[in-house]
């Protein structure tokens, strides 16, 4: 059975609805599984530089900024089951 995740679904279809195909060509393959770290690590990367940009300006800005990072890598390895 082929599945297909939400933010693969999601992307799919805001491309379909905005993109004009008489203007620009688009090439469809499947996405390999090697290659999905690549391309969701990609995507996650500019979520993750918002969310810690987003944090208030001030005297503690750069340690909860720090806050943060640790808790998003502790909760990786709370829910990642890898040694590295």
């Amino acid at each position: 059975m082929e599945q297909v995740g939400i933010y693969e679904k999601l992307i799919t279809q805001l491309i379909d609805k905005s993109i004009d195909r008489d203007v620009f060509y688009l090439g469809e393959r499947a996405l390999e599984g090697a290659e999905a770290s690549v391309w969701l690590s990609r995507f996650l990367t500019k979520i993750m530089e918002n969310a810690i940009a987003a944090i208030p300006s001030g005297a503690n800005q750069l340690t909860e900024q720090i806050g943060l990072a640790n808790k998003l890598v502790l909760w990786l390895n709370d829910h990642v089951q890898d040694d590295q």
